[in-house]
């Protein structure tokens, strides 16, 4: 199995055997923990939506949420921004209509035409989301730890990931919390 999944890796990117199996490995580890807590995400329209499992004697739940600043939090850093001025490596607007920037500054300019791409999809083909994990116990919320500025575009693996280590977060508040609570 990891060395198909080996194979498709190097076919498909062309990448070098060692990150080909490196990859395929930790996929397989990935696949593994989730059978064991039986974690798997809901999907809303193709995306992950929600998922919920129990780990360390805590019930987990993880949520994906619009973030409505992600662009301003983490685009702008991650791609560039629009402007009506131009700048050294700036992209022509040609998107825009009479009341859009005329210009897009990529934050890299080394990659200007494809960060101009993904800044032109934002909001149509992908954009930000938040995952939002809590620890319970009883069903008393205990634990809580988010993540954002995700690109809603990301794979399942990338999510399934992210949600399980903050799931780990949210556990280590909620021992920490249980720990108060009952005086050490």
């Amino acid at each position: 199995m990891i060395y198909q999944d080996c194979q498709s890796a190097r076919r498909v990117g062309l990448i070098p055997a060692h990150v080909a199996l490196n990859s395929a490995r930790r996929s397989k580890q990935l696949d593994e923990l989730t059978e064991r807590l039986q974690f798997a995400w809901l999907l809303k329209y193709g995306q992950c939506d929600e998922a919920a499992w129990e780990q360390d004697g805590f019930g987990l739940s993880a949520k994906v949420v619009d973030d409505e600043e992600g662009w301003l939090s983490a685009g702008i850093d991650v791609y560039g921004r629009f402007s009506d001025r131009w700048r050294a490596g700036a992209v022509r607007h040609w998107m825009g209509g009479r009341r859009s920037y005329q210009w897009f500054l990529p934050a890299h300019p080394e990659y200007r035409h494809e960060n101009y791409r993904r800044a032109c999809d934002y909001g149509h083909s992908w954009n930000y989301v938040d995952i939002r994990v809590v620890a319970s116990k009883a069903g008393v919320p205990l634990g809580e730890t988010t993540l954002w500025g995700i690109e809603s575009d990301s794979d399942i693996e990338f999510f399934t990931e992210t949600a399980l280590d903050l799931g780990e977060d949210a556990i280590a508040k909620a021992q920490a919390k249980l720990s108060g609570l009952c005086g050490g």
